[in-house]
């Protein structure tokens, strides 16, 4: 569950600009330690005059992967993959806004990666494994990370609320 704050101006009946901070907080899959964050801005042409919108966002995603393992014998060790990604996210849905202000609405999205920025690392923790191994755990991150980086995300949010001042 990806936690987001956006601050959203409506410009006129027909278009809203805003900015979005979204994280998720750490956690643990299958022995992975997994975090994001991701930060856009985004525009939103409101169809009819109605609560149906299309829109555009741009913006990055981070992310982190980390997974610790090993034995006695092979040292133990964490390996890591960070990644910046810019985003490109063409996005539809709608915002039904009452008269007091508050806003209730759900968008659904598409987000293309664009320029990765990956690096991964691996570090013994205690042991001395051989060079081989460290060499062979550096290239199991790199490829991970890797694939990380090169998944296009889409985009739901199911249920969101606000309050248009």
């Amino acid at each position: 569950q990806v936690h987001a704050v956006e601050i959203d101006v409506k410009y006129n009946k027909e278009w809203s600009f805003g900015a979005r901070v979204g994280f998720l907080p750490e956690v643990l899959f299958s022995g992975i330690t997994l975090q994001f964050f991701s930060a856009d801005v985004r525009g939103r042409w409101f169809l009819f005059d109605r609560a149906l919108f299309v829109g555009l966002a741009a913006g990055q995603y981070r992310y982190s992967a980390s997974l610790s393992g090993g034995s006695a014998a092979t040292g133990l060790f964490t390996s890591t993959a960070t990644g910046i990604n810019l985003t490109i996210t063409p996005h539809f849905g709608w915002r039904w806004l009452w008269d007091t202000g508050f806003m209730m609405g759900l968008e659904f999205g598409y987000g293309w990666t664009t320029s990765p920025n990956v690096t991964a690392s691996s570090a013994v923790t205690s042991g001395a494994p051989s060079a081989d191994e460290q060499s062979r755990r550096e290239a199991i991150a790199a490829r991970n990370a890797k694939a990380l980086s090169e998944n296009d995300l889409p985009v739901a949010t199911v249920l969101e609320f606000g309050y248009y001042f």
